[in-house]
């Protein structure tokens, strides 16, 4: 591989162990994998753009919160007056959120998914039909 791009000091041309000598490998064509988090991608032609937007998982800003934390946070304590109404629909609601966000995180990791993939038009307009569907009940709930 003629190498030009910066992007392939970060990036490796996946290969695989040919079969019958376990010391010989041949790379995969038109794949490349981060040297750090092994994130694999399809590329033609030699362009690079769409490993160019991968954010490496193992290169985790210090002030960014680690997936070990984000499961095991507690929830913050409550107060020992009874809550009202609306404060219980918000606990609820917010519950619903940490739940929301727990099960996005488990499906883009368990999946080996890229984290872009919230970020899909189809996907987001999935969710918004999920939140007016809640908006509708929240309203509902409110007037009984």
């Amino acid at each position: 591989k003629n190498v030009s791009s910066d992007i392939w000091t970060k990036f490796g041309l996946p290969a695989r162990r040919i079969a019958k000598n376990r010391n010989r490998y041949e790379t995969i064509p038109n794949y490349s994998s981060c040297n750090k988090c092994f994130q694999t991608y399809r590329f033609l032609d030699s362009n690079t753009s769409s490993i160019r937007d991968h954010k490496c998982p193992k290169d985790i800003s210090s002030t960014q919160m680690q997936l070990k934390s984000f499961f095991t946070s507690s929830p913050t304590a409550s107060s020992s007056s009874p809550p009202s109404r609306s404060t219980l629909i918000s606990k609820v609601i917010k519950e619903k959120k940490e739940i929301i966000k727990k099960l996005f995180v488990r499906w883009v990791v368990r999946g080996m998914r890229p984290f872009q993939i919230i970020s899909d038009s189809g996907l987001q307009a999935i969710l918004q039909e999920c939140l007016d569907i809640g908006y509708v009940f929240l309203g509902y709930m409110q007037t009984l």
